[in-house]
C-alpha cells in the first residue's frame, strides 16, 4: 500500500468517527429536548451508538475476509 493510500484510509477512519460522534450528539440533543428521558439517559444512548459503530468498524474486516 502506498503512503498516499494509507493517509487516505486514516482520513476516512477519522471522518467515520467524527460523523458517528456528531450523529450521537444530535440524537442526544433531540431526545433530551423532547423531555421523554433525562439528559443522562439520552447521553448514554449516544455513547452506546458511538461504541457500537466503533466495534462494528473493527469487526467487519475480519468477517468479510476470505481465508483459503
Amino acid at each position: 500500500m502506498t503512503p498516499a493510500a494509507r493517509h487516505s484510509d486514516s482520513i476516512v477512519s477519522a471522518m467515520e468517527l467524527v460523523v458517528t460522534a456528531t450523529f450521537g450528539l444530535v440524537v442526544w440533543i433531540v431526545i433530551w429536548s423532547l423531555g421523554t428521558v433525562s439528559g443522562f439517559d439520552a447521553a448514554i444512548i449516544g455513547i452506546v451508538l458511538v461504541l457500537v459503530v466503533t466495534a462494528l468498524r473493527n469487526v467487519v474486516p475480519y468477517l468479510s475476509r476470505k481465508d483459503k
